[in-house]
């Protein structure tokens, strides 16, 4: 008897020509039903995010497009490139050396204007973008569907993410989609052979250089997938050889060097940089930690409520003994994750310009990451008699997702209302009172300023005066209490104006 009679062929292997292959519609249909909650998390964002689109610019924004608008290409070029260039327009922001978030104004402000919609659909893409590139990530180091799942809604819709991506000046997002490329391409080096392993170790260390363009603290993904690698590669300890040795180190020399050449171009060439000098070491640092840690687990209502601040704690508790639980379970890669999201968080921490809650948007994909292997830890065991528990499971994290994307809408809302809303009425009624600045210069008494445009001395007022009076504005902008105007009366000259918003 031939082999063929023992073992007959399956009956799809022997279809008649033209129809479909049951094992090819059965990976077709896996990939779809794995592809879905990728597809949620998407439309999630967009929801959530809606109500950013139509609004106008704020704070930085305009900064940007009046430097855009009064310097020469070529002196905006040299300004993004070198930060000494401080007494250029383009230091309003603040100085930091981010030469690709600064020169993608060059594109955009020509194409958009002041048209803020344009803008937040291009950051809004962007942070797509980052949600599709930490589902993929996750699907390669933690496997699984329940987990690249979790990790998509998780990174798509998190509350505290908002103004990273609902604010124009947050295209320097753009950083976390390359650097979770990066991460990738290191991903992919570990497992590849000697060739492959080189050019996917360039490609990563391209893309992360490209990231730290955009934004320095990006940085903080390139430690995070250092130590993921640590813990699916340790050290060679009983065959350290040259050759060894330099081959398991290489994927870290790959995230490294960019991060090194980047802290040594701003820190030793660009001295004037802001980048590197806003450092401080004190308890505020921790203690503003501590925030991060606590709000990353209830990303709900103010921070500073006592329920929202003691629930944090909690989550954030336990977020912190996982490390060494997950340790002792043997389960190093989850302990790195959540450690690179811990880790993470002290570049925002230890900074002198306080706490903001945007700031985790870029910690937020270690610990995406880190709940996907953790899922996976649990979704690997299961009986093949609940296997479909896990897409049911899966189900009621979508499900679940959709009441947080629409409490996350209502907080973008309010967001919108309270700063780039405010802003534009700000800007209508000081155009309405003066349709040209009725001076040479002067300076304009700004009282009963919105908290969000008076904060920093109203640093925000002055670029956006300065951009839609086309540089015939007052030279200085003065946010001022309504009970102080009686004795400002006293000092104004003929060049200057008080002005009181809403009244």
């Amino acid at each position: 008897m031939s082999l063929e009679g023992k073992h007959p062929r399956p009956a799809e292997a022997v279809a008649p020509p033209g129809a479909p292959s049951y094992r090819l519609e059965r990976a077709w249909a896996r990939t779809v039903v794995s592809t879905l909650p990728l597809v949620l998390a998407l439309v999630l964002a967009c929801v959530m995010y809606a109500p950013a689109i139509p609004s106008g610019l704020y704070g930085d924004d305009y900064a940007y497009l009046l430097a855009q608008r009064e310097m020469g290409f070529g002196d905006f070029v040299a300004a993004a490139l070198d930060p000494r260039e401080s007494d250029t327009l383009l230091d309003v922001p603040g100085g930091y050396w981010r030469p690709l978030s600064s020169l993608s104004w060059l594109v955009t402000a020509p194409l958009f204007g002041a048209n803020g919609q344009y803008y937040h659909l291009l950051t809004l893409a962007i942070h797509l973008a980052s949600v599709v590139m930490v589902w993929l990530l996750a699907r390669r180091i933690a496997g699984g569907t329940f987990g690249p799942a979790a990790a998509a809604i998780l990174v798509a819709i998190h509350p505290a993410s908002i103004e990273a991506v609902a604010w124009a000046s947050s295209i320097n997002s753009a950083a976390l989609p390359f650097a979770l490329a990066a991460w990738l391409a290191l991903a992919r080096a570990v497992r590849d052979d000697e060739p492959q392993r080189a050019r996917w170790l360039l490609v990563a260390a391209g893309f992360l250089s490209i990231a730290l363009l955009f934004r320095e603290t990006v940085a903080v993904i390139a430690v995070a997938a250092s130590l993921w690698y640590l813990a699916v590669s340790p050290p060679p300890w009983r065959s350290l050889t040259a050759r060894r040795t330099a081959r398991w180190a290489a994927p870290i020399l790959a995230m490294a060097a960019p991060v090194v050449a980047y802290l040594l171009i701003s820190t030793v060439f660009f001295t004037q940089s802001n980048s590197g000098n806003r450092v401080v070491w004190s308890w505020d640092g921790v203690e503003n930690w501590g925030f991060y840690i606590r709000y990353a687990g209830a990303p709900i209502g103010p921070p500073a409520a006592t329920p929202v601040k003691v629930f944090g704690a909690v989550v954030g508790a336990v977020l912190l003994l996982l490390i060494p639980a997950t340790v002792l379970a043997r389960r190093p890669v989850v302990a790195a994750l959540v450690l690179g999201f811990v880790v993470g968080l002290l570049p925002y921490a230890f900074v002198d310009f306080g706490t903001s809650v945007r700031y985790l948007y870029f910690p937020l994909a270690p610990l995406a990451l880190g709940l996907a292997v953790l899922i996976a830890a649990f979704e690997e065991p299961v009986p093949g008699r609940w296997r479909n528990a896990v897409p049911a499971a899966a189900a009621l994290l979508m499900l679940a997702a959709i009441p947080v994307a629409l409490y996350g809408s209502v907080r973008v809302d309010r967001w919108v209302t309270s700063a780039p809303d405010k802003e534009d009425a700000w800007l209508e009624q000081v155009t309405a009172t003066w349709p040209t600045w009725p001076h040479e210069g002067g300076r304009l008494f700004a009282a009963n300023t919105p908290l969000m445009l008076g904060i920093f001395g109203g640093f925000a007022l002055q670029p956006a005066l300065d951009y839609v009076y086309d540089g015939q504005a007052p030279d200085q902008v003065v946010v001022i209490a309504e009970e102080d105007i009686p004795r400002v009366e006293f000092i104004v000259t003929e060049q200057d104006e008080i002005f009181v918003f809403e009244e």
